[in-house]
């Protein structure tokens, strides 16, 4: 027979039987727990008004649209100018304007990749100073590799053409 049966009353467990457990007892407690008891409340009443007091990992006092809305359009608007330089490059060969187009596109697409990896991974708040070198290594790299791919598409044959002698194998 399985049943509840109040036990103590100062400690407010019950005590289960039940006719398989053997002569068996468990107790329940509904007790609150000492871990929980001395936590602070998840919102507070100031004069009527309920604030919340928890914490948050974000400072949300440093609003800038161009960490936010503008920073996550200009990273769309740099996947979806990738793909028809990309196809402009395969099916119409060596063209100066795509050159210079996928000079910009490709190492700006790859900075900010890189930089959401760093954002991710290595976050300022638990990394700081080692956050920071990296973020100016990656803004040294991405200026060095726009200013090589600018010398590479105008004193040589530029990126499509040599992307194309490379596949063909006639470097």
């Amino acid at each position: 027979m399985i049943g509840l049966q109040f036990v103590e009353p100062r400690i407010a467990s019950f005590r289960v039987t039940s006719c398989f457990s053997f002569g068996g007892v468990a107790r329940f407690h509904t007790a609150p727990l000492a871990l929980f008891s001395k936590t602070q409340r998840a919102h507070t009443i100031v004069n009527g008004v309920e604030t919340a007091v928890a914490s948050n990992a974000a400072n949300l006092a440093d609003k800038s649209k161009s960490h936010g809305s503008y920073h996550w359009n200009a990273e769309r608007a740099l996947s979806i100018a990738t793909v028809p330089l990309v196809t402009t490059a395969l099916f119409a060969g060596s063209i100066p304007l795509v050159d210079l187009g996928l000079g910009v596109v490709i190492p700006l697409h790859t900075h900010v990749g890189f930089d959401v990896m760093i954002q991710d991974y290595v976050p300022k708040r638990e990394f700081g100073f080692f956050n920071t070198i990296l973020t100016w290594t990656l803004r040294a790299t991405t200026a060095v590799v726009l200013y090589g791919c600018f010398v590479f598409n105008t004193a040589d044959v530029g990126i499509t053409a040599f992307i194309k002698k490379l596949w063909i194998g006639k470097l």
